[in-house]
């Protein structure tokens, strides 16, 4: 009686929108919410990490081979959001600074692939142009120059050496290695005290633009996302993940993790660990008396009531 009586009443009658309020926010900025945060989080964390090792989850795994192909004509379709907040939140000064002795390192790999001896040597009259490259190479980065084995060329020509027939198997073969060959110098350039304090500026840099950024600006981004699209893919998702066995093994571990830990413990002492027990104790009586009331007024309560008293009597 009392389980149907609650489940028709409408959700108002269980809310109290001052004393949920107020349960909120005294719930927040707690210590000891930052304590349990602190003591489960990470352990859920490592648990995640360790059951996606072992069974090699990829992100895929989430949609159905329908709902890939789905996801990704959404995504060719939808222009790329706007990020208003972000533009202008780096000084391009910063990123010339960071990248361009990077790439001077490769431009200078380059040269010395070529078929000439000493090309690119410390000796070779050249190498001080190429390794002082630093205007030339803002220059590239300003202009999105194409490929780096088109700038090596352009700087060999600008020292009147005609390479073109030679460097062709040079060129085709560096264009194969020349990203990684930026990627492993980049790595280099980060590990340098000067590139961790300049990519310490860009990061700083972004941060305070974020920070300064309305929520307005954010929501822009937000908006341009094709929502009923996606809202359709949620139904087939959640309807492989059903069948999937590594979710019900991760809801079963967390439950049993859980239950390990708090299982035992009273719900009067899960709620004070959080410093929130008294709020709830309060908003729960408050609502919870109102909701007697309800249920002693009504006819089914009335006509259970009767019953008991005629069988008592009888």
């Amino acid at each position: 009686m009392v389980v149907d009586f609650v489940l028709a009443r409408p959700l108002r009658d269980f809310i109290d929108p001052d004393g949920l309020a107020a349960l909120v926010t005294d719930s927040l900025d707690l210590d000891a919410v930052v304590r349990v945060l602190r003591g489960r989080a990470g352990d859920a964390w490592d648990r995640h990490v360790r059951r996606s090792r072992d069974q090699e989850l990829r992100v895929g795994a989430i949609f159905p081979d329908e709902g890939r192909k789905r996801l990704r004509e959404i995504i060719a379709a939808t222009p790329p959001p706007p990020a208003r907040w972000a533009r202008n939140a780096v000084d391009p000064a910063l990123v010339r600074k960071l990248v361009a002795p990077a790439l001077q390192d490769v431009l200078l790999a380059f040269a010395r692939r070529l078929p000439l001896p000493g090309l690119g040597e410390p000796g070779w009259p050249g190498s001080g142009l190429v390794a002082g490259l630093g205007a030339r190479v803002r220059e590239e980065i300003e202009k999105r120059a194409g490929q780096v084995a088109d700038a090596g060329r352009a700087v060999l020509d600008g020292l009147g050496i005609d390479l073109e027939g030679q460097m062709e198997a040079v060129a085709r073969d560096f264009s194969q290695t020349a990203e990684r060959d930026l990627r492993e110098a980049l790595a280099r350039r980060i590990e340098t005290p000067e590139g961790r304090a300049l990519l310490g500026e860009i990061q700083g840099q972004v941060l305070d633009r974020l920070l300064g950024a309305r929520f307005d600006e954010l929501h822009e981004d937000a908006e341009r996302l094709p929502w009923a699209e996606l809202a359709d893919l949620i139904g087939p998702a959640l309807e492989h993940l059903r069948t999937e066995p590594f979710v019900r093994v991760m809801l079963r571990e967390e439950v049993d993790a859980w239950l390990a830990i708090d299982g035992r413990r009273p719900i009067g002492e899960l709620l004070a660990e959080v410093g929130v027990r008294a709020p709830v104790r309060e908003h729960v009586l408050a609502r919870g008396e109102e909701l007697a009331r309800s249920l002693f007024a009504s006819d089914a309560f009335a006509r259970w009531l009767g019953e008991l008293l005629r069988a008592g009597a009888d």
